[in-house]
């Protein structure tokens, strides 16, 4: 039996074993897995993909995107960004970081 849910102003409480995730996405999400390319990107270490980097834009200080890598955020932890491949005017592509969910 779920526990009983709190009403405060507009919102309700949510303890643990509450959540229904199917109540919450839909069901493209809830099916959702992420790309090999990605899943293999994600587990390189801070150095190797500082690296890697630097290898493609050499103009990169190494150190100041290995401290950026290391950042340990103080507020905002939840906070999140989206990768956007895009083009502009002289056909140059790469690769943007739209800064999203900072919301507190």
């Amino acid at each position: 039996m779920a526990a009983k849910k709190e009403k405060i102003g507009r919102w309700w409480t949510t303890e643990p074993g509450d959540w229904e995730q199917e109540h919450h996405y839909y069901p493209r999400a809830l099916n959702a897995q992420l790309h090999p390319l990605v899943t293999s990107f994600l587990s390189l270490d801070k150095l190797r993909i500082a690296t890697r980097y630097c290898h493609l834009h050499p103009e990169t200080d190494k150190e100041k995107l290995l401290q950026a890598l290391s950042y340990v955020p103080k507020h905002f932890r939840w906070a999140g960004a989206d990768l956007f491949c895009v083009t502009n005017e002289m056909a140059q592509r790469q690769m943007i970081v739209i800064e999203t969910n900072s919301c507190p």
